[in-house]
């Protein structure tokens, strides 16, 4: 597999990373996007981590109760 980078074809390796940085406060992104990366949020207040770990503990709830 090849990868075109300008004029340049290079092979592909599986141990390449690419790694993006925004000063966005809430970037957009193409659903196709969020399908083949991993997006990072550093930018976590006390308050948003807490939202969001009760929604992951909320959804593992909903699985249980869903397979009960």
């Amino acid at each position: 597999m090849y990868i075109s980078l300008g004029e340049t074809v290079l092979e592909y390796s599986q141990h390449f990373r690419l790694y993006l940085t925004s000063k966005l406060r809430n970037p957009h992104f193409l659903p196709e996007v969020y399908n083949v990366v991993t997006i990072v949020d550093f930018s976590l207040t006390l308050e948003g981590l807490e939202e969001v770990l009760l929604g992951i503990v909320m959804s593992k709830e909903r699985l249980c109760i869903a397979v009960e």
